[in-house]
């Protein structure tokens, strides 16, 4: 042992400092700790299920696309836009078709959709 530290009993720490150790021995906030413990490990498990649930999204998948291609963000918001206006075409179409026969039930002009 060096000065200043005291080899953990536990497996899985190498050490602890002495002044620790010293706190643990005398019954200290050993409660404490081991509720911090407990908040560390739900915070850590929380994070991973976020990273998770983050590489199973689009979004990830969007992220890693436009890494792996710049270009790609701009294609995809053009082929966007050109589906955006072909549904905006339509739209118009089927409204023009709408007042066409809103006037011959009613008549023309007394009531326009466009």
């Amino acid at each position: 042992m060096s000065g200043g530290e005291v080899r953990s009993r536990s497996p899985s720490a190498d050490r602890i400092p002495a002044d620790v150790a010293l706190e643990l021995a005398e019954g200290g906030d050993l409660k404490g700790l081991k509720s911090l413990c407990d908040t560390l490990q739900a915070e850590i498990l929380e994070l991973i299920e976020l990273i998770d649930q983050f590489h199973q999204s689009p979004d990830y998948e969007l992220t890693v696309l436009s890494e792996t291609s710049p270009t790609v963000l701009d294609e995809i918001a053009e082929e966007q836009k050109s589906a955006l206006s072909k549904e905006l075409a339509d739209l118009k179409r089927e409204a023009a078709g709408l007042q066409e026969k809103i006037d011959n039930l009613i008549g023309p002009g007394e009531t326009e959709i466009l």
